[in-house]
């Protein structure tokens, strides 16, 4: 499931499905590692316009030949698969660390004008670096602009260099992602993250999301009413 959300926010992946659609700009600047974008968007397909479950049934786990690994546990291989093309890097799945990365990842796109720190206060990322937790500021990421006082400056600077950090992860990992390594957030030359596009796009994938599970579930009922007449 991570690894399929971070393939949506990728930039990369987005123009790799544009490419096959015929609609890429000739004069748009592509990666350096577009073509393993391409080779991934080949073997994983679109990631917009399905749901997960499905997408995973017919893509997913025939790539990986896993089942889905859960937090801290290494993934377990899959009955059935026996060539898996791509694997998930590392002795064992960092859950945490690639969740909260999501977690900022998707706060940005939904709030792409925000300030960092409040990003940063939403996600809760950098509050493990203050001096002590028992003095730390709570930041409020609705709060007023105006600061309450040099303690309140200074948990707004820690807090800012922290989602600064956590954001560059979680971009290479993202692009990293859409050239098959997952998780892995080594820095590579990516594309640019546009996030005021990516909040336009995440919203349309929302709106079709609920419409395909609205027509999901009439279908469903509709067949159940077969059943029991």
């Amino acid at each position: 499931m991570l690894f399929f959300e971070y393939l949506r926010l990728s930039p990369s992946y987005g123009l790799a499905k544009r490419d096959v659609k015929g609609l890429l700009d000739p004069e748009c600047t592509l990666p350096s590692y577009f073509s393993e974008v391409q080779s991934t968007y080949a073997l994983l397909g679109d990631v917009h316009r399905v749901l997960f479950r499905l997408w995973w049934r017919q893509r997913g786990i025939k790539a990986f030949g896993m089942a889905v690994p859960k937090g801290g546990e290494p993934a377990q291989r899959a009955a059935g698969v026996a060539n898996p093309v791509l694997s998930f890097e590392g002795d064992r799945f960092r859950w945490h660390d690639v969740y909260r990365g999501l977690r900022v990842l998707t706060f940005r796109v939904a709030r792409p004008d925000w300030e960092l720190w409040r990003i940063g206060a939403m996600s809760e990322v950098g509050y493990d670096t203050t001096r002590d937790k028992r003095e730390r500021i709570r930041l409020d990421p609705r709060g007023p602009r105006e600061v309450s006082g040099p303690e309140e400056v200074e948990a707004r600077e820690i807090v800012t260099k922290a989602t600064i950090r956590a954001l560059q992860r979680a971009e290479a990992r993202a692009e990293n992602a859409a050239r098959g390594h997952f998780p892995c957030d080594d820095q590579v030359d990516h594309s640019l993250f546009n996030y005021r596009m990516l909040r336009k796009r995440k919203q349309a994938l929302h709106r079709w999301e609920k419409s395909e599970m609205d027509r999901l579930l009439a279908s469903q009922l509709a067949t159940d009413n077969r059943a029991n007449e």
